[in-house]
């Protein structure tokens, strides 16, 4: 347990659901976030859960105001950390789906499995 092994692999290893295949829930999840970033080259603003993506790039090239344990384990600084990371893997994930070499399909099904 102490090399971290244990506890990266329960991490990363998908559990299952109730709803079935565990890719296939990853799969719907991208699909509706890459359906809220339309919204946002619409220039629509995102409300509730999806909120933060108003506002990734400000988001990715912020740093963490905390400077000790207690700001650190504040409710607001946490939702910003993870507001943070997500922002990062979902813009991180545009940047791959513009590869012109692939079509839409292919990038969806094969290239990407989203």
């Amino acid at each position: 347990m102490s090399s971290g092994v244990a506890s990266n692999w329960a991490d990363s290893t998908p559990l299952a659901t109730f709803e079935g295949v565990t890719v296939l829930m990853y799969q719907q999840s991208a699909r509706y976030i890459f359906k809220q970033l339309k919204q946002l080259d619409k220039e629509k603003q995102l409300r509730g859960f999806f909120q933060y993506m108003n506002y990734m790039d400000r988001l990715v090239n912020s740093k963490c105001a905390a400077k000790d344990v207690k700001e650190f384990v504040n409710l607001e600084n946490l939702t910003q950390t993870m507001a943070t990371r997500a922002s990062f893997y979902i813009l991180e994930c545009k940047e791959l789906m513009r590869d012109p070499e692939f079509t839409e399909k292919k990038k969806n099904n094969e290239r990407y499995a989203i």
